[in-house]
C-alpha cells in the first residue's frame, strides 16, 4: 500500500479540522497574493472590461462580467489547498485559475450560441433544429437501415409512399 493516499487523506483531514476550528471561533485567514499574481489577475480584469465594451450581446456581457471575481475566488481556494496556514496566490495558481475560468465561461457561452442554454427563445430554436434534423433523418434513411419497426410497417403497408429526393436532399414539390 502506497503512503501517498494516506498522506493525502491526512492532509484533507487536517484541512477539514482547521476549517471547523476557524468556523467555531468565527475567524478567517486572509489569503495573500504575490505581486506577480496580482498583476496577472489585474491584467485579466482589464482585458475583460475592454472586451465587455465590444461584447456582441447581453448574454456575453453577463457571462464575462464577473469572471475576474470567479478567477480570484478559485485561485484563493487553490491557495488554501496548497497551504492552509499561510495561503498565498502565486503566479502559477493565478494563471491556472484564469485559464479554468476562461474555459468554463467559453463553454457556457458556446452553449448559449448553440441554443443549448438560455430562455424559451433558445429552447424553441433548439427544438426546431432537432425537429428538422429528425425529419431529414426520417426521410433520407434507407429502408434497409431502418431500426424502427413502426416506420418499416408504414412503408410496408404503403401508408407512407416512397418519395425520391432531389440531388440536393429536398423533397420535390409539384408546381
Amino acid at each position: 500500500m502506497s503512503t501517498k493516499p494516506a498522506a493525502g487523506h491526512a492532509k484533507l483531514s487536517a484541512l477539514c479540522l482547521r476549517a471547523l476550528q476557524l468556523m467555531q471561533q468565527d475567524e478567517t485567514i486572509q489569503v495573500r497574493i504575490a505581486p506577480d499574481a496580482d498583476a496577472l489577475l489585474e491584467d485579466f480584469r482589464v482585458a475583460i472590461r475592454t472586451a465587455l465594451k465590444d461584447a456582441r450581446d447581453e448574454v456575453s456581457r453577463h457571462l464575462w462580467s464577473r469572471s475576474h471575481l470567479r478567477a480570484v475566488k478559485l485561485a484563493s481556494l487553490a491557495a488554501v489547498g496548497v497551504d492552509m496556514e499561510v495561503p498565498t496566490i502565486t503566479r502559477d495558481i493565478a494563471l491556472w485559475a484564469i485559464q479554468v475560468e476562461k474555459m468554463a465561461t467559453n463553454g457556457v457561452s458556446a452553449r448559449f450560441d448553440r441554443g443549448d442554454a438560455g430562455g424559451s427563445e433558445n429552447n424553441e430554436a433548439k427544438q426546431e433544429r432537432e425537429l428538422k434534423a429528425a425529419i431529414k433523418r426520417y426521410l433520407t434513411t434507407d429502408y434497409d437501415a431502418l431500426k424502427n419497426t413502426a416506420r418499416r410497417l408504414c412503408y410496408t403497408k404503403l401508408l407512407i409512399p416512397e418519395i425520391p429526393l432531389s440531388p440536393d436532399g429536398f423533397i420535390p414539390r409539384p408546381l
